[in-house]
Order: structure tokens, then sequence, then C-alpha cells
């Protein structure tokens, strides 16, 4: 573990729990989410967020500009805090560790689900299910994400699992095998 995750784990750890005792656990995580989400899709942002150049007062007053107005006043206290830290580059790692506290708090279990193509409701369910066997957990937030590249099955990750059990990967498997023999 990285000392970035182990201070982004710290500082997930204090905003979660000042957010449970202050009745703003759901707020929080929404707007850990919004936050996390912002960052991952916008590459400039992280980078900007992480540039040793960039002084903490302009990366805070950008941060302010793009989420004052959609977060908690908690949430912009918490942002404050960082960037006063000099911590801005691990703001990403922050969400995503605040989402997970979040999670086990609420005895939620993610999982991401990759087909290579769209998954009806039905399908769908049925993955909800084998999450929930898996995990032993009654809540699942299941992500879908298509990709083509896999040819076809699925691959399904459940925490630290995975199920790999796409065409691509098998045709790998096949492939090296063959190499192998010859």
């Amino acid at each position: 573990m990285s000392a970035d995750s182990r201070v982004a784990i710290r500082y997930a750890k204090s905003l979660v729990s000042l957010a449970d005792e202050k009745g703003l656990l759901e707020d929080i995580k929404n707007d850990m989410q919004l936050v996390f989400d912002t960052c991952t899709a916008s590459r400039d942002l992280r980078l900007m967020l992480k540039s040793p150049i960039i002084h903490n007062d302009k990366k805070l007053s950008i941060l302010k500009e793009i989420f004052e107005k959609s977060l908690n006043k908690l949430t912009v206290s918490f942002i404050e805090i960082i960037s006063r830290k000099n911590r801005e580059a691990v703001l990403v790692a922050v969400a995503e560790e605040s989402i997970k506290l979040y999670n086990g708090l609420k005895g939620i279990q993610t999982a991401k689900l990759v087909t290579a193509f769209e998954v009806d409701k039905a399908l769908k369910e049925k993955f909800v299910g084998i999450v929930k066997e898996v995990s032993g957990k009654d809540k699942v937030e299941l992500e879908v994400e298509v990709d083509t590249s896999i040819l076809g099955g699925f691959v399904l990750t459940v925490g630290d699992k995975k199920l790999d059990d796409s065409i691509a990967t098998k045709m790998s498997t096949l492939k090296r095998q063959l190499l192998q023999k010859a």
C-alpha cells in the first residue's frame, strides 16, 4: 500500500465518520461519487490536482468553481482542508475510499460486469443473484460495461475476485497452450 493510499484512507475515514455523526452520510456519499466521477472523467482535472507547479490556492479555486454549488457544505470544507494540507493529489482516492467505506457501513457489495453486448434486466438480475451468493450480502450495486473486445462471454469482478469467462481470454489461453506444445 502506497503512502498516498494510506493518506486517502485516513482522510476518507475522517470524512465518513464525521458525516455519520452529523447525519449526512448519504449526502457525503453522493458528493464523493460526484467528485470521483468528475475527476475520473477529466484527465486535465486529475493532472491539475497532481501538478506540483500549480499552487494549492489555484487548485482550491478551481475545485470550488467546479463543485461548490453542487456539494454539501461539509464536503466543501473538507476539500478546503485537503487543499490547506497540500493533498489535492489524493482527492480522487479519498472519494473512492469514502464510497467504499459507505458501502461497507451500509452492507452494499459493488461488482462490475463486462460483456460484449447490452445486458437486459433479466440477465442483470441473474448476475446480481450471483454476486449476492458470492459475497453473502443482500444489497448489490452492479456496474455494467459493454466492451466488444472481449468478443463474447463476460468478466465479473466482485471485490478482489474475478471470474473471466470471455471468449477473448479463452482464445488467448488456447493460443498459449498451442504455442507451448509446438
